[in-house]
Parts: C-alpha cells; sequence; structure tokens
C-alpha cells in the first residue's frame, strides 16, 4: 500500500470480497454500503501489512461525503457509487419493474458526487476519489447497461485519471477529478445511453 496512490489496490481487493460476497447472496443482494464495509478492512489489511495500521483512519458519513480516510495524517474523501440492476419479483415470482438502471435519476447522482470532489479543498482536504461499482453484464431490456455508461471513461476536463479494475461480475472505475472546478460549469457529459 503505497501512500501515493493506493485506493486501486484497496478498491480491487474489495471487489474480490464483494464477490465472494455476492457468490453466497447473488450480486443484486449487494450493496454500496456493503463495498465501503469491505473497502474499509481491505484499506486496513493493507496498511497492516506495512506496519501502517495505526496511522490510518476512518470516518463515514464525514461532512456530506461517504468516507474520509486518513492515512499517515494524509486525508482524503471517497465517495461511492454502487450500481445493481435489480428486479423486484411477488411471493409467487411473477415479475415487476426494474431499479437502478442507468437513467437520468443516477446518472444526476453520479454528476452531483463528481461536482462536490471538484470543488477544490474541501475542510482541508485535497485528495479527492469517486469509486463507481457496477455489475459488467447487468443490462435493462432496452439495451441500456451501466458499463455502456462507464466502460469507457476517459480522462477529460473533469476527470485527472481513470483507473479500471474488475473481479467476477463487478467492474470498477476509480476517479480522481480535476480542480476546482470552474463556477457555473458542468462535471462532464455522461448520458444515459
Amino acid at each position: 500500500m503505497s501512500q501515493k496512490e493506493w485506493v486501486p489496490e484497496v478498491t480491487l481487493e474489495a471487489m474480490r470480497r464483494i464477490s465472494a460476497h455476492a457468490e453466497k447472496v447473488g450480486p443484486t443482494n449487494t450493496d454500496e454500503f456493503t463495498f465501503r464495509a469491505f473497502f474499509m478492512a481491505a484499506a486496513y489489511d493493507a496498511a497492516e501489512g506495512q506496519g501502517l495500521e495505526k496511522t490510518l483512519r476512518f470516518q463515514t458519513e464525514w461532512h456530506r461525503f461517504d468516507l474520509l480516510v486518513q492515512l499517515a495524517d494524509v486525508p482524503m474523501l471517497i465517495e461511492f457509487k454502487y450500481y445493481v440492476i435489480r428486479r423486484t419479483l411477488d411471493l409467487d415470482g411473477k415479475r415487476r419493474d426494474f431499479k437502478g438502471g442507468p437513467g437520468p435519476q443516477n446518472l444526476s447522482e453520479f454528476h452531483a458526487a463528481l461536482r462536490g470532489l471538484r470543488a477544490g479543498d474541501l475542510y482541508g482536504v485535497s485528495q479527492h476519489r469517486l469509486i463507481v461499482v457496477y455489475l459488467r453484464d447487468d443490462a435493462l431490456p432496452k439495451g441500456q447497461s451501466w458499463h455502456k455508461t462507464f466502460g469507457g471513461l476517459q480522462p477529460d476536463f473533469s476527470i485527472a485519471q481513470v483507473w479500471q479494475c474488475a473481479s467476477g461480475p463487478f467492474e470498477a472505475r476509480i476517479l480522481e477529478p480535476t480542480n476546482p472546478l470552474p463556477p457555473g460549469s458542468s462535471p462532464g457529459a455522461l448520458t444515459t445511453p
């Protein structure tokens, strides 16, 4: 776990853990909070492996952010977006509507998270990451999918760097937002495919 860029390594380990969990409970029965817990456990294990565990601190729901991580007194804000398309079934097995797909509300929440992290130095924290996890082969009947939405993400005016990792049925994109966000600008141009 290097202090410079440890998030992709930890994200991959968290994805291995959520994949193993999904084998037991099903991928659609996993969620962002479980992934965040696996991420923190993986970060602790990586820090412990290098004798850095005493320098590692977590705070969930810190101000308006999902996670504040402090490693060797270097703070980082992390937002998580976890997308799984689910279909509700009645008790008799009758299929109902889908939820969690790449629609306007979920994309708006993604853009808001990216915009929030691009605001510059937040509460004295200048390191920010947005971790997007989704089921790779998830798709709605009309072909909309999270992989079509996020699979090709590349650096642009709102994203300085993109790391990719995968484990089992899950994909992740770790985004380092550019800073700061110019007043009145948009965080990017992702739309529903």
